[in-house]
């Protein structure tokens, strides 16, 4: 049996991590990246993944953007 990685195994320092991770990598354009990596697993049925990247979004929100 296969164990699902769930949004409750992820770790708020972690993603707070991830989130500063994806505002260096693509900048301005980090919460675009991350609202459509949300919506891309929604529609592939994945809403485990959908919640992560949701939680990502939101930190990206309150985080400034790059100057």
């Amino acid at each position: 049996m296969t164990k699902k990685t769930t949004l409750h195994t992820i770790h708020a320092p972690d993603l707070l991590a991830y989130s500063h991770g994806l505002r260096a990598t693509y900048g301005d354009h980090a919460l675009t990246y991350a609202r459509r990596r949300a919506a891309d697993l929604a529609h592939c049925g994945d809403h485990d993944g959908e919640a992560v990247w949701h939680s990502l979004i939101g930190l990206l929100e309150h985080q400034p953007d790059q100057a």
